[in-house]
This record gives C-alpha cells, sequence and structure tokens, in this order.
C-alpha cells in the first residue's frame, strides 16, 4: 500500500513497476488507466456496477486492509498521523 500523487497511467505503472512482481496477476476495479499500467502483469478487471455485487464481495482484501489501517490510525495514533 502506498500513497500515490495522482492516479495516472504513468504513475500506476511506476507504482506497479515497484511493487508487484512482472507477470502477477492484478484485480482492479476497471479505472481506465490500469488498461495500459498493468498491460505487464495478468490482468484481471473486477467492475462493480452493474455486477449485482457489491465492492467488499469482489475485492474483499482491499477492503479489509483499508479497514484495519483506518482503525489502526484511529486507535493507536488517536487519529493523530500527519502527512509529513
Amino acid at each position: 500500500m502506498k500513497v500515490i500523487v495522482d492516479a495516472k497511467t504513468a504513475t500506476l505503472t511506476g507504482f506497479l513497476e515497484t511493487s508487484v512482481t512482472p507477470g502477477a496477476e492484478v484485480i482492479t476495479d476497471g479505472f481506465n488507466a490500469y488498461r495500459t499500467a498493468a498491460v505487464r502483469y495478468r490482468h484481471v478487471v473486477q467492475v462493480v456496477d452493474g455486477s449485482g455485487h457489491q465492492a467488499h464481495e469482489l475485492l474483499p482484501a482491499v477492503h479489509r486492509v483499508a479497514a484495519l489501517v483506518k482503525r489502526w490510525i484511529d486507535a493507536t495514533h488517536q487519529g493523530g498521523i500527519q502527512p509529513e
């Protein structure tokens, strides 16, 4: 997990290149910039809208990690994390 400056294809490509093993499976939510950014990976698209499923059903690990990070920030750090 990493904070990135924007969701442009070049930024996403850089993140993937430094964070994901080439050839690994990358599961995304169908955001258009991922199509180009994930060309070196097995790209699986899980579009929530119109699927009849909720986001936490299609991308359970993403929602679990985000929820745990939020809990860690609020409980351990009492919300006191600053950008710097």
